[in-house]
């Protein structure tokens, strides 16, 4: 039983992957499963990120649903919880969704332009890359960012990435 539950979460975690990822094309238009969506990179001192966000096919107005993923480096593990705004109020996609709905929603779904938390925590166990797939209100988000530790990026992303 626990090899066929191990083969599952590969599966899963390959696919989830397959569909996170974005492909750029020669114009610089990033290509998201069949989705095209136009792209803005955000870059900082020791970290890597791009965004992209545009009209998604098929998502009704007011949509706002997340596929929200953590992975340590070279993808030595890997995390994903699924995020509805507003929030699941059984509690059993994203632990702190009422939050995390509530910040995403203060900067209309861009993360870029979250405002850093004032909490302090310790920093280190390595670098994490977050990622958030979606929509918000009916646009299609694609978004990731490696940060040098969980600190550093508890205090960029507030409660979108606490789970």
């Amino acid at each position: 039983m626990r090899i066929k539950n191990s083969v599952a979460v590969l599966v899963g975690m390959i696919a989830c992957a397959t569909l996170l990822a974005p492909q750029a094309s020669a114009s610089g238009t990033a290509v998201s499963g069949t989705v095209v969506v136009k792209g803005t990179a955000a870059k900082g001192a020791g970290t890597s990120g791009t965004g992209t966000t545009g009209a998604k096919a098929n998502a009704p107005a007011g949509a706002t649903r997340y596929t929200l993923s953590l992975s340590g480096a070279q993808s030595t593990w890997y995390r994903a919880v699924r995020l509805s705004c507003p929030a699941d109020p059984s509690g059993h996609l994203h632990p702190k969704g009422d939050q995390a709905c509530s910040d995403l929603a203060a900067v209309q779904g861009n993360i870029a332009n979250m405002r850093r938390d004032t909490q302090r925590c310790a920093p280190g166990g390595g670098s994490i890359t977050a990622t958030m797939s979606g929509t918000y209100d009916g646009r299609s988000v694609q978004w990731n960012k490696t940060y040098r530790d969980q600190c550093e990026m508890f205090t960029a992303t507030r409660a979108v990435f606490r789970f």
